[in-house]
């Protein structure tokens, strides 16, 4: 009723006052482009580089540099930049910036020895621009870490009233290391995986270090884990090649990580992980601690242990029929002989009944060959032969089922044995940062130590890379570590350009295949002579953002 009445007022004062009709459409129109202009605003794209400075200095000691501003908009930006001090704010590795307290500080704290000339810069569109600063540490600084940050902000430091500001801020990191009096200490306060028992060879690692010194220190080393035979099963690296990482002093610092290895019937059983950390710069110290954890894949156990138990009673009645028939030829009824009394021998009979018992447990063999030579001198055809053979094993089946039985679990062993020390299988780890997570593959690894060592890949490539280089992506499929890494370098000595390597968990393909769009036909057949007549495969649109995708299979070792 309400509304209807609203609803009336409102149509007599538009029908009757033309004035108010205009100004309520021009309302209506600056209140819907409002937030139209608010959005263009907000989208602020704006970075700095370096994010991270790590200086060395003396007391009294001055130096300059500058951070470099990028404006990555369509339009002139005009940012303010001023210093700030720098602590830690919980173990995830972020921090909290603090003002100046001048009063307080005294001139103590490293965003005071910051001195920033401009107060306002303006940088034109799609363009960066360099923002000087100067560091002037005081002959009376306390020596070990001092810590603050350069704020990068679109805010003036004192906006208008009543002014609508979207503000847009980017910092870039001092870490200053004062000589002198410097202690460098650090433990791990705990190692421990999240799981202890999981189905699949996948485990979450966390760790917390503390810094008990006055500077900061950045622990570098890593995760291995082993099975339960001692074989290296992944390696997780800890902030290696990487500036980041670092644990302020008097805190706490908690690292998660991820590993994923290979699913397979020789690790199953108790994992291993060593953690092993150094650090400081005075003089390198070591800390380790590990954890253990079980993979048990409760599906593939069961199958196993039912697969086994089948074999050994197999096993257990071939070999019982083999000594009722040894029994039998030696005129005991083995059902009678139960149910006689134990005899005992003198000892100087033992060599006799010894000869006595080879031959009774021979006997049913040399009665087969026996009974085999017999059969083969009444054949006459070769096809008679065969039907004589046929015949022979067909009426000692329990012996020859035995046998094959025998075989089997012996070969069973050797296998298990034989990929329970295989080296090194393929894995994955996932290093969880404070803003995102990076996979690193097992083929990473591989070719990052290539490049390291330089060493040189036999069976190089012998190819001409093309004038149109297409974007290549290898990723290993065929079980065996190293060979997408491999192969990434000797298509780079080739002078093609690979984009990105990596492997396929728990997949171990024979062939090789080139996956090709239809622009580089003539690239994937030229590289598919070279990889052992890989097989080809075109489409119109790639699925993994690369004009030609090479999964690598075990011929690619083995020829």
């Amino acid at each position: 009723m309400v509304y209807i009445k609203t609803k009336q007022i409102m149509m007599l004062i538009l029908k009757n006052n033309k004035i108010l009709s205009i100004l309520l459409i021009v309302y209506l129109a600056v209140f819907l482009l409002l937030p139209t202009v608010a959005s263009a605003q907000s989208a602020i794209t704006l970075s700095v580089t370096p994010t991270l400075f790590q200086m060395s200095a003396d007391p009294g000691q001055v130096w300059k540099s500058s951070v470099k501003v990028v404006n990555s908009n369509n339009f002139d930006l005009t940012v303010y930049a001023k210093p700030v001090n720098f602590q830690p704010q919980g173990e995830g590795g972020t921090g909290k910036f603090l003002p100046i307290f001048e009063n307080f500080t005294e001139g103590s704290t490293l965003a005071e020895w910051i001195d920033i000339n401009q107060d306002a810069v303006t940088i034109p569109a799609f363009t960066s621009q360099e923002i000087p600063f100067i560091v002037s540490v005081p002959d009376n600084a306390a020596p070990g870490g001092h810590f603050a940050a350069i704020l990068i902000s679109t805010q003036p430091p004192k906006p208008e009233k009543n002014q609508v500001v979207t503000t847009q801020v980017v910092t870039s990191l001092f870490f200053l290391r004062l000589s002198g009096d410097v202690i460098e200490s650090g433990s791990i306060r705990e190692f421990r995986v999240n799981k202890r028992f999981v189905s699949n060879p996948v485990a979450d690692f966390e760790f917390r270090f503390e810094n008990d010194g006055n500077v900061h220190i950045q622990p570098q080393g890593d995760i291995t884990i082993y099975n339960m035979w001692g074989e290296k099963r992944g390696i997780v690296p800890i902030n290696q090649q990487t500036h980041f990482g670092n644990v302020l002093p008097n805190s706490i610092r908690q690292f998660n990580f991820s590993w994923a290895g290979e699913l397979a019937l020789t690790e199953i059983g108790l994992h291993r992980a060593e953690l092993t950390l150094g650090y400081g710069e005075n003089g390198k110290h070591y800390v380790t601690r590990r954890v253990y954890f079980w993979v048990i894949p409760i599906k593939e156990v069961f199958i196993t242990l039912g697969v086994l138990a089948l074999i050994a009673l197999l096993v257990v009645w071939a070999v019982k029929s083999y000594i009722r028939r040894m029994l039998h030829l030696a005129g005991i009824d083995p059902i009678k002989h139960k149910k006689q009394p134990r005899q005992y021998i003198s000892r100087d009979d033992t060599t006799t009944v010894r000869i006595h018992s080879v031959k009774q447990v021979s006997a049913p063999v040399r009665i087969g060959i026996t009974d085999l030579k017999r059969r083969l001198i009444a054949t006459e055809t070769g096809l008679g032969y065969l039907r004589t053979l046929f015949g022979f094993v067909i009426s000692y089946r329990k012996f020859f089922i035995g046998i094959i039985l025998i075989l089997l679990a012996l070969s069973t062993i050797v296998w298990f044995i034989k990929n329970a020390n295989i080296e090194d299988r393929n894995y994955e780890v996932t290093v969880e940062g404070v803003d995102n997570s990076i996979t690193i593959t097992s083929e990473e690894m591989i070719y990052d130590d290539y490049e390291q060592s330089d060493n040189q890949v036999t069976q190089d490539i012998t190819l001409e890379a093309p004038a149109n280089v297409p974007k290549i992506s290898i990723i290993n499929t065929s079980g065996i570590p190293g060979t997408a890494a491999t192969l990434r370098k000797q298509l780079e000595t080739a002078g093609y350009t690979v984009e990105k390597i990596s492997s396929e968990l728990n997949r171990h393909d024979e062939r090789t295949i080139v996956v090709f769009t239809t622009e580089f036909q003539d690239v994937a057949v030229a590289l598919s002579e070279r990889l052992n007549d890989a097989l080809l495969s075109g489409v119109s649109t790639s699925t993994t953002g690369s004009d030609i995708t090479i999964f690598v299979g075990s011929d690619m070792v083995t020829n």
